[in-house]
């Protein structure tokens, strides 16, 4: 709060005027963000619109810090329209509510989260000095693992895709 003061060029104290703690603060700047998300165009399939919106998502919440923020913020305004979007895709795609709730649940749950990463460099040296005997699947598959420690947004969109294939098995029969 007084960085934030100091940037502000305000005393600390008054910081305190509009926000309660930390907190408040960090979940008014996740609402923010999030509600500066665009819906996806409706006329595109409802998967291409729920990755858009996952990607923006993640996008929008850089660093990691404020991803991690959103299940805090989750009734906020923002973030509020942002499960409205998500929820019109599910249904409009034929969804259940229930499903389409569920549905969003995890996409949005999964948008925010940050799986470990590494760069690449540290992450082949590391590996490269592993015992085989020891880590017989992780020697195995290094190069590949190594990847995709260093590429977050290659691996974000495998694991979306995984996501919504999921999904793609309750969706409903067009």
């Amino acid at each position: 709060m007084r960085r934030l003061a100091e940037e502000l060029d305000v005393w600390p104290m008054s910081v305190y005027r509009y926000f309660r703690d930390k907190d408040e603060l960090l979940d008014a700047i996740v609402s923010s963000a999030a509600a500066d998300i665009e819906a996806p165009d409706p006329t595109r399939p409802w998967r291409d619109q729920l990755t858009e919106l996952a990607t923006a998502i993640r996008t929008a919440l850089e660093p990691g810090d404020l991803a991690a923020r959103l299940p805090h913020a989750a009734l906020s305004p923002g973030v509020l329209a942002l499960s409205e979007t998500g929820l019109t895709i599910l249904t409009r795609a034929g969804f259940s509510s229930e499903e389409a709730a569920r549905g969003w649940h995890l996409v949005l749950g999964y948008a925010c989260s940050r799986p470990p990463s590494a760069p690449a460099r540290a992450a082949r040296s590391v590996l490269a000095g592993l015992d085989e005997d020891e880590y017989p699947a992780l020697t195995a598959a290094a190069e590949p693992f190594a990847a995709t420690l260093a590429d977050d947004r290659e691996a974000f969109a495998y694991g979306l895709e995984r996501v919504l294939d999921g999904l793609a098995t309750s969706a409903p029969a067009h």
